[in-house]
């Protein structure tokens, strides 16, 4: 995570965080308050005054025999009580979410009863929708929020931001590049995340599924008593015909190799052999049942910041996903010509890649081979990274899909329009729920017959007007962190967790363990949500309070604060001459620079893809922002190449000084695609080493183990050594490297007690 502003903004006035604590009670205040819960004898009551998933908990709530009973006779009264049970028992805040229950509801009583609802009842329901349920609940009615639309700078920010300036850390390297394809192809042709990355939704554990969908040839018949061998052997051939399953997709529900067709093209003005791409997306919003195909063609760009085929080529060199024999660099690529009559020349990619994910899951550093990339992951770094690069608000796919609507719309024909989109032109659906609420027309000076501000206008509609560099995810400054008081609520439990303590630190032997840890996990829940609410309602502030700032600044005639451009620093030397190749582009280039550029850009991307940065200290973590393209590169010195080394020795070979407690981890020092400072880390004790050891390493050397693979030592003077068995590479660290692990047992045992106390918090729970 990018690191805290420790100091509040310039030109804040001194008393501003009072100031700030006032403008959160009032927000605190103004925040609708769910009247208290109905008991069984209120929801009774209320059947009678209204006579004239959830269901299953409700009928649970209201003590109700049999749920499936109740819809078979449902009455108008259990039909509003329950709606209302949903706006009281769960987190609804939007109209829309309350329309949604209310159509999931239809589909379960379809499902159970194979009738629809009575009409009446859902007249009747909507009625008490607008008139009790809306007004009493507070629910936001639709398009109260506006919807945000993003632009060609906006995006320009975030791929900046994305290489440059982002202090996060992933899993791995690779999920820049893979972030920054999305953005690009989300931007680009407004297509969906659901067709890029997986965003299947999982099925309930709690057999409900089962038992709604099981069978699909209706009710199970009774098997007759009096069947022969013959009728008995018959009727089980028929009955594991209807109830078979049907047979799974063959491939994930996201973008893979077989979707994109790579190729060199003849250009028609030219002559020359340029890339080319072309990516077919058929599964509309990740399903099997609303195919519309359609295929989009990509060329390069001028800017290197802007070129989606690039990444998509890092990405295959670095899967090796070519069939042909060769292709293993940028340069064996891009030197390629198109030969003979034929206009382009298609790369094909191995068979056994064809239905793998371009865009892949990362988990400790390993990405997975089959498994995509979850909508969740994306949708948490668009969000972190869209409020660290200095966005007001926080940004979801559909910024990009409206922005690409948008864009298209006026420039292109309405058919083309929802052909991008997948929309039905019968249903206007762009107009109803795309088009950009601001006006993207000068009516003033079309009117007064003067020349349109078309520029302005433009910046005016999108979400980049208030974007402010200086402000990231963690705008909040230390000072006020200081002054945050807990709630009440924190307080009281706190006093009871130290009375039940009663002074004692271990909890083993205390009888109170468990109600213990169940008040330590609920203070830690309500100090989290504590802090995300002041950072939430902080940036609101501060996006509404700056302007006032400066402009009491400016009347008391003080010089405007100098903000300059921050350097680009970066621990990785993949990252930071990718960065710099993007940010340094300039229109000076001759095309034999400009080729040499992009080899040097794809082999850096390809390397970077299997780096890992580590996190940053909070000290030397900055706000940062992107510099405009063509400014040129950093002053600042590429960090020193892996094989560079120093004159001390970067690796040495005991991982544990005699008159020191600090130690190495034995396999953390042999991770290639850890910066040399990360692999070099010293931990301050043994005994928090062996847990690290136990918890991120030992868990792949056991399943190795299992499956009858050797051990080895990953330390980069060992050569790569092997073992039998795990206990000798144990004793193998002791005696060359100085370092004792635990034993099998030892580690057995900490796991056990882990998972009792685990066990005990869910039973108090």
């Amino acid at each position: 995570m990018a690191g805290r502003q420790t100091l509040p903004y310039k030109f804040a006035p001194a008393g501003h965080i009072d100031d700030f604590f006032e403008f959160f009670e009032a927000q605190q205040r103004e925040q609708p308050q769910k009247p208290a819960r109905f008991s069984i004898e209120q929801h009774a009551i209320h059947r009678e005054m209204v006579e004239d998933s959830h269901f299953v908990k409700y009928c649970e709530a209201q003590q109700f025999p049999d749920w499936r009973d109740e819809l078979q006779n449902l009455t108008l009264a259990k039909l509003l009580d329950f709606f209302y049970f949903v706006c009281d028992r769960y987190k609804l805040t939007s109209q829309g979410s309350l329309d949604y229950y209310i159509r999931g509801f239809q589909q379960l009583h379809m499902t159970v009863t194979a009738r629809k609802v009575d009409g009446n009842f859902m007249w009747r329901l909507y009625q008490y929708e607008r008139a009790v349920l809306i007004p009493l609940f507070n629910l936001r009615t639709p398009n109260a929020d506006g919807k945000p639309v993003s632009s060609k700078g906006c995006l320009l920010s975030l791929l900046v931001f994305n290489f440059a300036y982002d202090n996060g850390t992933f899993q791995g390297e690779r999920m820049r590049v893979q972030l920054d394809s999305i953005y690009k192809l989300l931007h680009y042709n407004g297509v969906r995340a659901g067709e890029l990355v997986d965003s299947e939704k999982k099925y309930p554990l709690d057999n409900s599924r089962q038992i709604l969908f099981g069978n699909k040839v209706g009710r199970k018949p009774n098997r007759p008593l009096d069947l022969s061998v013959s009728k008995e052997k018959i009727w089980k051939e028929v009955e594991a015909a209807l109830n078979q399953e049907p047979a799974c997709r063959d491939r994930p529900r996201a973008l893979c190799y077989e979707d994109i067709l790579l190729m060199k093209v003849r250009h028609p003005h030219t002559g020359k052999s340029i890339l080319a791409m072309a990516i077919k997306f058929t599964h509309h919003k990740g399903a099997d049942r609303k195919l519309k195909p359609l295929i989009v063609l990509f060329t390069p760009t001028r800017k290197l910041v802007w070129d989606l085929i690039i990444m998509i080529l890092s990405l295959a060199l670095r899967d090796k996903a070519f069939d042909a024999q060769g292709l293993e660099n940028a340069r064996s690529v891009l030197s390629l010509v198109v030969w003979g009559p034929t206009e382009c020349m298609e790369f094909r990619w191995k068979r056994e890649k064809l239905k793998t994910p371009i865009f892949r899951r990362i988990k400790n550093g390993e990405v997975s081979e089959t498994e995509a990339m979850s909508y969740g992951d994306l949708n948490d770094a668009m969000g972190r990274q869209s409020l660290d690069a200095g966005n007001e608000k926080k940004w979801t796919a559909k910024f990009g899909r409206r922005a690409a609507g948008n864009a298209v719309n006026g420039d292109a024909s309405n058919a083309v329009r929802d052909q991008m989109l997948r929309h039905n032109e019968k249903f206007f659906t762009f107009s109803s729920a795309y088009l950009n609420e601001f006006l993207a027309f000068d009516c003033q000076n079309a009117f007064l017959e003067e020349p349109k501000e078309d520029k302005l206008i433009s910046l005016f509609a999108h979400v980049s007007l208030t974007r402010d560099p200086r402000a990231g995810k963690n705008i909040v400054p230390d000072k006020l962190w200081a002054n945050v008081r807990p709630t009440p609520k924190i307080l009281e439990l706190k006093d009871k967790r130290a009375f039940l303590k009663g002074g004692q630190y271990q909890l083993t032997d205390n009888i109170h363990e468990v109600e213990i840890r169940q008040l330590t996990a609920e203070i830690g829940a309500l100090e989290s949500k504590q802090r995300a609410e002041i950072t939430q309602v902080y940036r609101k502030y501060y996006f509404y309070k700056r302007p006032t700032w400066d402009i009491e600044a400016q009347l008391r005639g003080e010089a405007e604060e100098a903000f300059e451009m921050p350097a680009i620093d970066l621990a990785l030397p993949e990252r930071q001459r990718v960065a710099e190749i993007l940010c340094e582009q300039s229109e000076a280039w001759t095309e034999d620079e400009s080729f040499e550029k992009q080899v040097e850009l794809i082999d850096q991307l390809v390397a970077l893809c299997g780096k890992k940065e580590p996190r940053r200290s909070k000290s030397s973590q900055q706000v940062h922002t992107e510099p405009e393209i063509g400014q040129g590169p950093s002053e600042r010195k590429p960090p020193q190449a892996l094989g560079q080394a120093p004159e001390i020795d970067l690796f040495p070979l005991q991982l544990k000084g005699e008159l020191r407690s600090k130690c190495i981890c034995p396999d953390c020092i042999g991770d290639s695609m850890m910066t040399i400072d990360a692999r070099r880390f010293e931990w301050c004790r043994p005994t928090i080493l062996n847990d690290h050891f136990d918890d991120k390493h030992l868990p792949a050397r056991e399943a190795a183990a299992q499956r009858g693979d050797a051990m080895w030592c990953s330390h980069p003077k060992c050569s790569q050594l092997e073992f039998e068995h795990l206990d000798e590479f144990r004793l193998h660290v002791k005696e060359i490297h100085g370092l004792t692990l635990r034993s099998s047992a030892q580690a057995e045992g900490r796991k056990k007690k882990r998972d009792e106390r685990r066990q005990k918090a869910r039973r108090g729970k």
